[in-house]
């Protein structure tokens, strides 16, 4: 998946399907734990990623930068 990501043709397009399948898996086991099907434990990987965005909403501070745009 990751060698013929800068290749050409056939090998790269089988590296950009194998990608994504994987996150689509990946991106399946986080959605059944978010809906409650997989058990979570504390501090465990599945359990940071599925509640992130709940995380964040709750506690994320905007950022304020000594500079401006």
């Amino acid at each position: 998946m990751v060698d013929d990501v800068g290749s050409f043709g056939p090998a790269n397009w089988r590296a950009r399907h194998l990608r994504n399948r994987s996150e689509a898996w990946a991106r399946s086991i986080v959605e059944l734990a978010r809906e409650g099907q997989l058990p979570l434990d504390d501090g465990d990987a599945l359990s940071i990623i599925a509640t992130i965005e709940t995380w964040m909403a709750k506690s994320l501070v905007p950022l304020s930068l000594p500079w401006s745009y």
